[in-house]
């Protein structure tokens, strides 16, 4: 900065060009430069947060900003906590009720319409499966050997399961599924079968 300049124009801005590169760099040297991350990501929304939380949520946000700004305001402080308070009970409603619809489409579906109830079976849940990166030929191999006698050589062991199977052999268990099945059983589970209903 001590080489003289001429009044002029030009080496006036110049000059002035100068003495901003000095402040620019000196305040980029000293002061931290905060970098921000971007997030590509968008946030999925549940099917039952509708417009009118949406709307609530920008109030919320929009009445914590000017709370920020005035922290020991009393008055904007009580009407942040009205608004959230607010929000809060209205996302717990809609949720509630999404899910009563949900039960009673249901209720209604699975003696009305059996298609109909598992395409919304298959709407609810989860339909990403993982990729399982386990190698075939381990899983061959772990299965082949998962029953070899190598895995058994204790002889007391043996004994002990064989044991335990002779015991429960022994035990005598009786069910109604032990009993034979009548002809009049046979013809009232037919009678009860719906239409378009898979058989099992």
């Amino acid at each position: 900065m001590n080489t003289p300049y001429e009044c002029t124009e030009d080496n006036v801005d110049n000059a002035i060009d100068k003495i901003n590169g000095i402040i620019l760099n000196a305040a980029s040297q000293s002061l931290k430069k905060c970098k921000f991350k971007i997030f590509n990501k968008t946030k999925k929304l549940k099917k039952w947060y509708n417009q009118s939380l949406r709307n609530l949520k920008m109030e919320v946000k929009k009445c914590g900003k000017i709370l920020c700004m005035n922290p020991y305001n009393l008055t904007i402080r009580n009407k942040y906590h009205t608004i959230l308070k607010t929000y809060k009970k209205q996302c717990k409603f809609e949720r509630r009720m999404y899910k009563s619809k949900i039960i009673n489409m249901m209720e209604n579906l699975h003696s009305h319409n059996p298609k109909g109830y598992w395409k919304l079976v298959d709407e609810l849940t989860d339909k990403h499966k993982s990729n399982s990166t386990i190698e075939i030929e381990k899983l061959f191999h772990h299965y082949k050997t998962l029953n070899n006698d190598e895995n058994y050589n204790d002889v007391s062991q043996k004994a002990d399961i064989q044991a335990q199977l002779e015991d429960a052999e022994k035990i005598k268990i009786f069910s109604e599924l032990d009993f034979a099945i009548t002809d009049s059983e046979v013809s009232k589970a037919i009678s009860n079968l719906n239409c378009l209903k898979c058989c099992s």
